[in-house]
């Protein structure tokens, strides 16, 4: 296809794409600030809105704000990096390893090619010299 008809197409497939992508999270958060009959949300999302900060803050008595799992959800998170953690220390020292192992079959296969070309065992200088 020529550019110029696939320009436009692409433009479209991408605009499509950011407007499903990022549209519904903006029509939410508008609707979020949107104040029903009872000073809360408009729509089914529990106390979002400037209301509940309001309540976090102490500046209005609590009404229907479901209790937040804060020592869950600190739990939860320990786990997470007591798991986290060690899997990347470990996959740092397999790494590691395999770059020590890579590095001796290069030099194996940098004596093997010098042997095939020249017919002799090359020794480093410091074996030469001795």
């Amino acid at each position: 296809m020529e550019s110029r008809i696939l320009k436009p197409i692409l433009a479209v497939y991408v605009a499509a794409f950011l407007l499903f992508l990022y549209g519904p999270f903006f029509v939410l958060t508008i609707l979020s600030f949107q104040q029903g009959p009872d000073g809360g949300p408009q729509f089914p999302i529990v106390e979002w809105s400037l209301y509940w900060y309001k309540q976090i803050f102490g500046l209005t008595p609590p009404s229907r704000v479901a209790p937040l799992p804060v020592g869950e959800a600190l739990i939860m998170t320990a786990l997470g990096l007591a798991v986290a953690i060690p899997a990347v220390l470990g996959y740092n020292m397999l790494v590691r390893g395999n770059k020590f192992i890579v590095s001796r079959l290069n030099r194996f296969g940098h004596d093997l090619h010098a042997y095939f070309v020249t017919g002799a065992r090359i020794q480093p200088d410091s074996a030469r010299s001795s």
